[in-house]
């Protein structure tokens, strides 16, 4: 949540969550991975896509 929605640089993340930097990469890694995985979506690798927070109440799930 840091890293892309708060936009802080990985430094700052693992600097206010007292982990490496590596490892806040290898979480943000898994937690695309993750998301992807139960959504059926892809992110491309490499490319900073921005993110739109939407009201639950727009949000339509098909059934």
């Amino acid at each position: 949540m840091l890293r892309h929605l708060d936009d802080v640089s990985v430094r700052d993340t693992a600097r206010l969550l007292g982990i490496s930097e590596g490892a806040v990469k290898r979480y943000v890694a898994d937690g695309i991975a993750t998301l992807n995985a139960l959504l059926g979506t892809s992110s491309p690798t490499g490319e900073t896509l921005p993110v739109t927070l939407v009201d639950r109440q727009e949000v339509r799930r098909d059934r």
